[in-house]
């Protein structure tokens, strides 16, 4: 699924609640896209290897 999913803007290679990290998986996932604590803590647990991943979950 995020085989052609570009980073956000500035080469996030460690993803931050940024806005431009909100732009890029708002643009991705829709409008209604939130973080939440578990997703936070799924992120910040290093499972997720790129951004196209954070996206796809």
């Amino acid at each position: 699924m995020g085989g052609g999913r570009l980073s956000p803007p500035g080469g996030a290679g460690r993803c931050r609640n940024t806005q431009n990290v909100r732009r890029f998986l708002t643009r991705e996932c829709g409008e209604t896209f939130r973080f939440n604590r578990s997703f936070m803590a799924w992120i910040k647990s290093g499972a997720p290897r790129n951004m196209g991943e954070v996206a796809d979950e």
